[in-house]
C-alpha cells in the first residue's frame, strides 16, 4: 500500500505542489485569520504572493521541460519501432526469397527429368527484391539493433549460397535446353549435382527460417524494452 502511495506521489508531485500553492493562495485571499496570522508573525503578504507566484512559475517550467523530454522519448521509441518493423519486413522478404529459390531448384529437377521446357517466371536471378532499401536496413541494424548484426550477416551469406545454387542450375539449364528436351545424354557438373544442391538448399532454408525467427524475437524484445522505458518515464521525480 505504501509503495502504491509512493508511486502515486512520484507521478503527480507537480499537481500536488500546484494544488497546495493554490490552496494557500486562496486561504490568503479568503481568510482574514490567516492574513492576521501572517501580520502577527511579521510576514509581508507581498512576499507570500511573490513566493507563491514564483513557485507556480517554476513548477510550470519544470513540467514544460518534462513534457519536452517525454515527447522526445515518444518520438525515439516510435523511430525504433518503425526501423525494427522495417528490418522484420526485410527478413520476411529474405525467407520468401529462400523458399522461392528452393522451390525453383525442385522445379528444374522435375523438368530436366521429364525433358520439358521451363521458364523462370519468378525471375529468381534478380536480386532487386533483396537489394531494395538494403542500405537503410543495414544502417538501422548498425544504429539501433547491433545485437542482431552477426545473425544478419549470416542470413545474407546463407541466402547467397542458395542463390548461387539456383543461378548455376538456371544458367546451365538454359545453355543446354536443346540437349535436355531431346534427351541427349551429356555431362554437366552443375546439372548433375542438382540433387545435392536441393538437399543443401533445404538445410540452409531451415537455417534461414531459424535465424529470421531469432532475429525477429530480439528486435521485438528491443522494441518492447524501449516501450517499457518510456512507460517508466511517467514516474517523474524531482
Amino acid at each position: 500500500m505504501n509503495e502504491n502511495i509512493k508511486k502515486y506521489i512520484q507521478k503527480n508531485i507537480l499537481r500536488i505542489f500546484l494544488v497546495v500553492v493554490f490552496l494557500l493562495f486562496g486561504l490568503y485571499l479568503l481568510s482574514g485569520t490567516f492574513r492576521f496570522y501572517l501580520l502577527n508573525k511579521n510576514i509581508d503578504p507581498n512576499f507570500i504572493i511573490g513566493f507563491l507566484t514564483t513557485t507556480a512559475l517554476l513548477l510550470s517550467l519544470i513540467q514544460s521541460l518534462y513534457d519536452k523530454r517525454f515527447n522526445y522519448n515518444i518520438r525515439l521509441v516510435e523511430s525504433i519501432e518503425s526501423k525494427g518493423l522495417s528490418i522484420i519486413g526485410k527478413l520476411l522478404t529474405i525467407k520468401q526469397k529462400s523458399e522461392i529459390l528452393l522451390s525453383t531448384l525442385r522445379q528444374y529437377k522435375k523438368v530436366i527429368e521429364s525433358k520439358q521446357i521451363y521458364k523462370d517466371l519468378n525471375n529468381t536471378l534478380s536480386k532487386n527484391d533483396i537489394d531494395d532499401g538494403m542500405e537503410l536496413i543495414v544502417a538501422y541494424i548498425q544504429t539501433h539493433f547491433q545485437e542482431v548484426s552477426s545473425e544478419w550477416n549470416d542470413i545474407l551469406k546463407k541466402l547467397g549460397i542458395i542463390g548461387n545454387y539456383n543461378s548455376s542450375i538456371v544458367l546451365n539449364y538454359n545453355e543446354n535446353i536443346n540437349l535436355i528436351i531431346k534427351g541427349v545424354l551429356f555431362k554437366n557438373e552443375s546439372l548433375d549435382n542438382i540433387d545435392d544442391y536441393i538437399i543443401k538448399a533445404e538445410n540452409i532454408n531451415k537455417e534461414i527460417d531459424e535465424l529470421a525467427f531469432n532475429m525477429t524475437e530480439k528486435i521485438v524484445s528491443k522494441i518492447n524494452e524501449s516501450k517499457g522505458k518510456l512507460k517508466n518515464s511517467f514516474d517523474f521525480k524531482i
